[in-house]
């Protein structure tokens, strides 16, 4: 067993700051556009080298919404395996390539998260009403727009390049351009990708600070994103969409810390169904393990704190690495 995590382990190495939680956009409708993660920070991979990193995110849906002519129902669950690659071309230049591989299928994870739910006393949202361990993305509108999906699918998503260019960053904060291209390369009909090219800029940061018993850090994210025509709903999506994350991590021990970061993205479509049209509000919530001076695990929850706007619940997990 130790022979297999070890190179998994050195494979899976992510070049943002080590207290990062992974999190990415994993809806049945949002996921296949080219929304950056947090992963891509102020900090940039050394030049002349190279580093990869790896997650897991798991996110169950349960979602039924009705307005007007409109009929939403997202219930389910999404698996998205993230690969990335990145080099460091010069002194505060890298260039990456991500590549996901996306699983919809029934929601295994139902009965886990309902005692999560009564645990802490969290909202259920539509899992009162729905029953457990199905697959049902369906949509519906006056205009003739339909999605009815119900079998299990997975396969390759859509392939996303990544660059990051320096903004005179200091030792304590790190400041970065990012820029992104993501391509159709997923099937689109299988909701594994969107079925257009879509463009996105922003900042990073990643900033240190100093405190008594150790360091505890700060990042934040600002990014805008024109996303190409999709081949489903193309009637009814917006071209621009922003996106804003900020995040703290507080040791609690030289290899432990206490996470917690949240999102805030605007809406993907002109819908009067809150899934869809209006913001989506995300809190996530975990924490940092270093298993050596640069490599570190960590695992997270997100919540959609603005019920329906987003996953009801993502289990996330992540190898990272300090360059």
């Amino acid at each position: 067993m130790r022979q297999l995590f070890l190179p998994a382990a050195l494979l899976a190495s992510s070049m943002s700051t080590a207290d990062v939680l992974p999190e990415d956009s994993t809806g049945p409708f949002a996921g296949g556009f080219g929304l950056p993660g947090m992963g891509e920070g102020g900090l940039l991979t050394a030049a002349g080298r190279f580093h990869s990193g790896f997650s897991i995110i798991t996110a169950s849906h349960a979602i039924v919404e009705t307005e007007g002519d409109e009929s939403l129902v997202i219930d389910g669950e999404t698996i998205r395996a993230l690969i990335d690659v990145r080099y460091g071309i010069r002194p505060g230049l890298e260039l990456g390539v991500e590549l996901p591989y996306v699983m919809h299928q029934a929601g295994n994870l139902d009965s886990l998260i309902d005692t999560w739910h009564d645990i802490f006393n969290l909202p259920e949202g539509s899992r009162d009403d729905r029953p457990q361990d199905i697959l049902d993305f369906t949509y519906s509108n006056a205009i003739g727009d339909v999605v009815a999906f119900t079998e299990r699918t997975q396969g390759l998503g859509d392939v996303r390049l990544f660059a990051g260019l320096d903004l005179a960053s200091s030792d304590n904060h790190k400041r970065s351009l990012r820029l992104s291209v993501k391509f159709p390369t997923g099937d689109a009909e299988e909701l594994l990708g969107s079925g257009g090219t879509d463009v996105s800029v922003g900042v990073s940061g990643d900033i240190i600070a100093a405190r008594d018993s150790g360091d505890f850090s700060l990042f934040y994210r600002a990014n805008v994103t024109y996303l190409g025509e999709p081949d489903l709903l193309a009637d009814i999506y917006n071209d621009l969409v922003w996106q804003f994350s900020a995040g703290v991590a507080y040791p609690l021990h030289p290899r432990f810390a206490l996470n917690a970061q949240s999102t805030l993205r605007t809406s993907l479509y002109d819908s009067d169904i809150e899934t869809l049209g209006e913001p989506a509000l995300t809190l996530t919530f975990g924490g940092t393990i270093r298993l050596t001076e640069r490599l570190s695990l960590g695992l997270g929850v997100t919540e959609d704190i603005k019920v329906n706007s987003a996953p009801d619940v993502t289990f996330n997990l992540g190898f990272r690495y300090r360059p």
